[in-house]
């Protein structure tokens, strides 16, 4: 067996920040584990999203055999999707591997872990339900857990006045660090803790990092923020031995993006989206999460916003009030004691031949007869092109230029038994960010939104490693190299390749032969459908 593997995960973070915040901002662990290690960018998934992105890491494969898309999945039907879980993880994860080499996890707020896949230590983070967040269950009585953070819903700190939301998001970071470092005392072969607060921190003030503009009233708690990240950094790589990997790793990257567009209402005004009247059509997964978490005074605007949605020069006097509005929740505590609420427009699947299925899809899925119960769609392939044919048609009114820059047919972008379960055409992002259903006519607009990009980070130390950058590495190019380092074998269905270039002298690389059959049948399959598609 080969050596102990640690993996701490920063969501979001990108080696740009270092650069945007200066003489600001001194990482000084981060440096100097850079200065010994193996790091580079590291390529994300397509779309870079948190779900998709950290299953792909922990699998070694693509969403195509892996399974897992987006945040949802929708089930027999558009309008019957439910949040993502381990469950539907299609692969073996690490966890899983290492455990059937009779080796030890703790793995810690890795999205898609719960319910636990092990009788190793599990406890989940973002999209986790509640009741089985946490194995053993015996966890719940650490004081580290008992009195942990309440703090609600992560994806509410944008809509908080940010200086309250970067104090809520230093207490959680200052748990999460706390509870880390009590983790790290168990017994373990390999250990996973993610830091996700530096993707909150970066939706919501990523714009004035970007532009190295802080607020006064907020620069010292965004430099705290990283500096609490940056002494954990130091503290981990004082308290492993000379024997043991460091691995650090972000699932993407982040940008500030200046223009946007609404995917939603693009395919509204092609006929091809319905929306429900303002008020209607919420989610039911949207219910749960947030019944009984606010008491905040609700104002309910949807008679209005339906009346003036059914005008062409209302909708814009509707676009502007609500800029106007996301602008006085970002400068003034407005949120904590407001709720408007029935200002939203939720898609009517039912009437709809192609959608996004999450709110800030990246991703159209078609409503197709062959796949959905309630689907419209008679002929796929000629409406696919279309919607195709139509994005990639498309000139953005603020550069002339096209918004994206790819659109692809998914069957041909993912590969894997399961690829047919997810979209059908998927949008790579250029200059413009794509914005969910709470704008209600336009399809452009020029405002920011600070969100993800494919240019993540790594750094990778220890016993045998070739310090200094290192290119081409892919997310899923984790797994393995993880696998690799504590001498197991690769299973031959992971997409991703051990980052071997980086490890000096080191023996190389085992495949299972366990997997070998597969990989045969894979082989044979592609070789018949060459075949016939000749």
């Amino acid at each position: 067996m080969g050596n102990k593997v640690l993996v701490l995960g920063l969501d979001g973070f990108t080696w740009k920040t270092l650069d945007y915040l200066g003489k600001d901002l001194e990482m000084k662990n981060l440096e100097k584990l850079r200065e010994n290690s193996a790091w580079g960018t590291l390529k994300s998934t397509t779309p870079p999203n948190t779900i998709p992105a950290w299953i792909s890491f922990a699998t070694g494969c693509n969403p195509g055999k892996h399974g897992v898309f987006d945040f949802l999945k929708p089930s027999t039907d558009l309008s019957d999707v439910s949040p993502v879980c381990s469950r539907d993880i299609k692969v073996d994860t690490l966890q899983q591997l290492i455990k059937r080499n009779g080796l030890k996890s703790v793995i810690f707020n890795l999205p898609g872990s719960t319910p636990a896949l092990t009788d190793d230590i599990t406890i989940g983070g973002f999209l986790s339900a509640k009741k089985d967040n946490i194995y053993p269950p015996e966890l719940k009585e650490l004081d580290e857990i008992k009195n942990s953070p309440d703090i609600k819903y992560e994806g509410g700190l944008m809509l908080e006045d940010r200086r309250v939301a970067l104090k809520k998001i230093l207490q959680r970071l200052e748990w999460r660090l706390k509870l880390g470092k009590r983790l790290f005392s168990e017994k373990w072969d390999f250990y996973f803790i993610l830091v996700s607060e530096t993707d909150m921190l970066q939706h919501i003030i990523f714009d004035q990092i970007k532009k190295g503009k802080l607020d006064d009233s907020i620069k010292k708690s965004v430099i705290d923020i990283y500096r609490k990240i940056d002494d954990a950094l130091g503290w981990y790589s004082e308290n492993i031995d000379d024997k043991t990997y460091m691995i650090i790793v972000s699932d993407h990257g982040f940008d500030s993006y200046d223009y946007l567009f609404s995917l939603k209402n693009f395919l509204r005004q092609n006929n091809l989206t319905a929306f429900h009247k303002a008020g209607k059509g919420e989610p039911e997964y949207l219910k749960k999460r947030w019944s009984g978490k606010s008491e905040r005074a609700n104002l309910d605007v949807s008679p209005a916003i339906n009346f003036m949605y059914a005008r062409p020069f209302t909708r814009k006097i509707l676009d502007a009030g609500r800029n106007v509005y996301r602008r006085l929740v970002l400068s003034v505590p407005l949120a904590k004691y407001v709720g408007i609420k029935g200002y939203r427009m939720y898609v009517d699947p039912s009437n709809s031949i192609a959608m996004p299925l999450t709110i800030d899809g990246f991703s159209v899925y078609l409503n197709k007869k062959s796949r959905f119960r309630n689907g419209i769609i008679e002929n796929d392939a000629r409406e696919l092109e279309k919607i195709k044919t139509l994005l990639e048609n498309e000139k953005s009114p603020f550069t002339g230029e096209s918004p994206f820059r790819k659109i692809h047919y998914a069957k041909d972008f993912y590969s894997g038994s399961h690829t047919h379960e997810g979209p059908d055409i998927l949008i790579e992002l250029k200059d413009h960010a794509i914005i969910g259903d709470a704008h209600f006519s336009d399809v452009y607009y020029k405002t920011n939104k600070n969100y993800h990009n494919m240019d993540g980070i790594f750094a990778i130390s220890g016993p045998g490693i070739n310090k200094g950058n290192v290119s081409d590495k892919h997310l899923i190019d984790i797994a393995p190299t993880v696998l690799h380092l504590m001498g197991l074998a690769v299973p031959s269905h992971m997409d991703g390749v051990p980052a071997t270039g980086t490890f000096g002298n080191m023996d190389s690389v085992r495949r299972s032969d366990s997997s070998k059959l597969t990989e045969l049948k894979s082989r044979i399959k592609r070789l018949r459908q060459k075949e016939a598609n000749r």
